[in-house]
């Protein structure tokens, strides 16, 4: 009687502790296509990767516990291989588990079965779209850039007849606090297109399958607001406005604080992949002293926990901050609907240019058009002229960091400010004065002709040597072909 009284109270034991864990059961079969089954975590509206199991004889079967997990947060699962497939939404409550069971290789025909309320949501809109879903998943299996090229005119067709689904949806399915989310998400998005565009009147003609009571709600009012408000998006000529904006020790700041210096304000997320993959470029700029006439200055608007992981992990050099207020504050008065996103402002505060995704080469013409690159500095030192920072006309690919002019050789060091996986330097660069080479290339710190593998997070660097300049020459251009896409800098100047 007491080893089965023992063994009562260790399975309530056991299945007290079960209950208290957030659980994500999955049971899929008949997997033809793909290797693995991949769960994604999605916090802030960005999504990460965070769990992986492989795919045997067609079959894949896993508990995956949420690891601190908040009703903030959400899932997606999908099928993996070089490729991953359409991705579909796991709503689940803290404690509870949810159940994800099927087969076959689309995801969006399985069921996903929880207590949350807005699975059920979820599973109703997967009902008008899950065949195509499977359609644009079919096309959507490239691996190289030339294949993405080739069915980019399928995928398109494809996400056009969804976005019609997807209204037919709307129109068909009941109003509860989902679909108003939902719908709330597509007023902001063409909010900025004219009042008589197809897709905005599309859009608007759902607004009047809500009551009075759903008007009057604060979502309510954002789409009305959206919809039907004087809201006026900030362009190029406008002035920017400001907001409170936090860093991670809770410090007030704002984009005023930087009046008289260009901006560059880059709106981003701490799971931005693409955010990321600009912060060499920024660290190299600020590292050459840039600041001194532009900041680049990042905004998110993580959850706090967030910004704080953001802060202590990415080790910034330019101004790092949060808003607070999310899509209410500064995201939603300059209207951030991808990340990154980027306001640049001049030192009169009005806006000189904006964009969206992550391009080195954009933000390298701004410090450029700022005349942010530091003043060249020149000093001898036995016998050999250095300039550190030397002016120079137009680039593109390659900066020059460092000159040095010896009796015998030219020295540049340079960078190469992009993040590339690969680069390497062509024995056909040379230093040329009024369109002829005057000197050739001798030597490199990483070989000519020869590819060379930047890791990860970081930039290209090489010092390379070239033959000695005609005496008294003042400007020259350090050119590797004639081709358009060659990397050049022109009109260097080592006249102090």
């Amino acid at each position: 009687m007491k080893n089965i009284f023992v063994a009562s109270i260790v399975a309530l034991a056991l299945s007290a502790s079960m209950r208290a864990e957030t659980i994500i059961e999955v049971n899929v079969a008949d997997i033809k296509k793909y290797e693995a089954v991949e769960i994604y975590r999605y916090e802030g509206g960005v999504g990460t990767s965070v769990f992986r199991d492989s795919v045997r004889n067609g079959r894949c079967s896993f508990l995956y516990k949420c690891e601190n997990f908040t009703e903030d947060i959400y899932y997606g699962i999908c099928l993996s291989k070089r490729y991953v497939s359409r991705l579909r939404d796991v709503y689940i409550l803290p404690d509870t588990k949810a159940v994800v069971t099927g087969s076959g290789d689309y995801p969006n025909y399985w069921t996903v079965t929880s207590q949350h309320p807005r699975q059920e949501y979820s599973n109703r809109k997967n009902e008008f779209l899950k065949e195509l879903g499977a359609e644009y998943q079919d096309n959507d299996t490239a691996t190289t850039m030339e294949g993405m090229i080739a069915q980019m005119p399928r995928l398109r067709e494809v996400i056009r007849k969804r976005e019609a689904q997807d209204l037919v949806a709307m129109r068909e399915m009941p109003v509860d606090e989902y679909w108003l989310m939902d719908y709330e998400w597509s007023t902001r998005i063409v909010s900025s297109k004219s009042k008589d565009d197809p897709e905005r009147v599309a859009i608007q003609e759902l607004y009047d399958k809500l009551s009075e009571s759903d008007k009057a709600t604060p979502i309510g009012r954002r789409i009305t607001e959206n919809l039907f408000g004087e809201l006026h998006v900030p362009d190029v000529g406008d002035k920017f406005k400001d907001y409170d904006m936090y860093d991670a020790a809770g410090n007030v700041h704002h984009l005023a604080d930087y009046d008289g210096k260009w901006r560059i304000v880059d709106f981003g997320s701490y799971y931005c992949g693409p955010c990321r993959m600009i912060l060499p470029i920024v660290r190299y700029l600020y590292q050459r002293g840039i600041d001194k006439k532009l900041e680049i200055i990042t905004v998110t608007k993580d959850t706090r926990k967030q910004f704080e992981e953001m802060a202590a992990n990415e080790s910034y050099v330019s101004p790092l901050w949060n808003d607070h207020e999310g899509e209410d504050g500064i995201f939603s008065e300059y209207r951030i609907d991808g990340f990154p996103s980027f306001f640049v402002i001049k030192p009169d505060g009005t806006i000189a240019k904006k964009w969206k995704g992550a391009n080195e080469i954009r933000i390298l013409n701004v410090v450029k058009e700022a005349y942010a690159f530091p003043e060249p500095v020149f000093k001898t030192e036995n016998g050999v002229t250095k300039i550190v920072s030397p002016a120079f006309a137009d680039f593109h690919g390659i900066l020059v960091d460092e000159i040095e002019i010896h009796r015998d050789s030219v020295v540049l060091y340079c960078t190469v400010p992009r993040t590339l996986t690969k680069y390497n330097i062509a024995s056909t660069f040379g230093l040329y004065v009024n369109g002829l080479c005057v000197s050739r290339i001798i030597g490199s710190s990483i070989g000519l002709d020869k590819t060379v593998s930047v890791p990860m997070g970081e930039l290209g660097h090489c010092r390379l040597t070239f033959e000695p300049l005609p005496s008294g020459t003042i400007l020259f251009d350090f050119i590797e072909s004639q081709s358009d896409t060659a990397f050049r800098v022109i009109g260097l100047n080592v006249a102090e």
